[in-house]
């Protein structure tokens, strides 16, 4: 019954606060006391994930140090094109009764030009989830959200933080995914590790392959070439 109340307590949360305030999205939860996250820093290590012959997907994250990454094998992706698409590391937290929490990171293939902020909100929509929180980069290709989704007949509620980047014709996602039940107790380690969460190095491809458009020698601009002049 305790835990019951616990995974849903945040979720009726959310639900008031998004009635009380329908105006906009609610800030990105920081921790407020530095002290909290030095101590996370005492206790999690540097992590480097890389692929030699993908080089552009390779990422760096601070994770706890009692967390254990999955063997790659046992991963869903494939490639296309010499490009990895799907799961690039999956890492699985500490179990606290039934709940645990995993970080993931996935790269996904875009097939058209499309800015950071519209691929998420396609993302949300085509996958039911409520989004709570997000801040976008300024130059449009990168992203910070928090959004909620539900799953199984008991409608299990995850809080899930996630750090979005787009690198040539694929976005790199790193999400945090975590029972709505271990709010109170991870949501600092979830801002930690979401921000420690950077790509090694970016893919400076286009996402379209790019026509150029010449009018009198006085107009020139570049343009997707499954666009239509």
């Amino acid at each position: 019954m305790v835990q019951a109340l616990a995974r849903y307590g945040f979720i009726l949360m959310l639900f008031i606060s998004s009635f009380a305030h329908a105006e906009g999205l609610k800030p990105l939860h920081q921790p407020q006391d530095m002290s909290v996250l030095e101590s996370y820093a005492k206790r999690s290590e540097a992590v480097s994930v890389t692929f030699e012959e993908d080089a552009t997907l390779s990422f760096t994250v601070d994770m706890p140090n009692n967390w254990v990454q999955r063997p790659f094998i046992s991963l869903k992706n494939f490639s296309r094109r010499n490009r990895l698409h799907g799961d690039l590391a999956i890492f699985d937290g500490v179990a606290s009764g039934d709940m645990r929490s995993t970080f993931q990171v996935r790269s996904i293939e875009l097939p058209r030009e499309i800015s950071a902020k519209n691929w998420l909100m396609t993302y949300l929509i085509s996958s039911g989830y409520t989004l709570y929180s997000l801040e976008e980069g300024v130059d449009k290709r990168s992203f910070e959200a928090m959004y909620i989704r539900f799953e199984g007949d008991q409608r299990q509620g995850f809080v899930i933080r996630a750090k979005g980047l787009i690198s040539g014709p694929r976005l790199i996602l790193g999400e945090y995914i975590m029972p709505t039940g271990l709010w109170e107790a991870e949501r600092d380690q979830q801002a930690f590790v979401i921000g420690s969460f950077e790509v090694s190095a970016e893919d400076q491809d286009w996402i379209e392959e790019k026509e150029f458009f010449t009018y009198l020698e006085a107009l020139e601009f570049e343009y997707p070439d499954t666009w239509a002049l």
